[in-house]
């Protein structure tokens, strides 16, 4: 994944990551001041590379937000908590020393 830096827009601080099943990236509104905006990213940066992990383990197809994880990062764009349900959210085959690792990583994001 590149790194770009934040646009600040008439909306506030923005970037693009990630891609849909659809083909094209989301956009996500991080709100005006700066400093929430690179943390909210930062969020949301962390949750995009779990979801690239997680498909790359299981295929290797382009990846792209699932529903859930979507959810969450729409979530984090607008500062507000979520929940992601580990049923959800699991590769089915991911041993618990790894899914622990990976929900910390999200955590120590954020």
């Amino acid at each position: 994944m590149r790194k770009t830096k934040l646009k600040r827009t008439e909306r506030g601080y923005t970037r693009n990551l990630g891609w849909l099943p659809s083909g094209s990236q989301p956009k996500f509104y991080l709100g005006f001041e700066r400093s929430a905006a690179s943390a909210r990213l930062d969020q949301i940066v962390a949750l995009w590379e779990q979801v690239e992990d997680r498909q790359r383990e299981r295929s290797d197809r382009k990846p792209v937000w699932d529903e859930e994880s979507l959810r969450a990062a729409r979530a984090i764009e607008k500062g507000e908590s979520f929940s992601v349900s580990p049923h959800q959210f699991s590769t089915g085959f991911e041993q618990a020393e790894k899914y622990f690792a990976r929900i910390n990583a999200l955590q120590q994001a954020g």
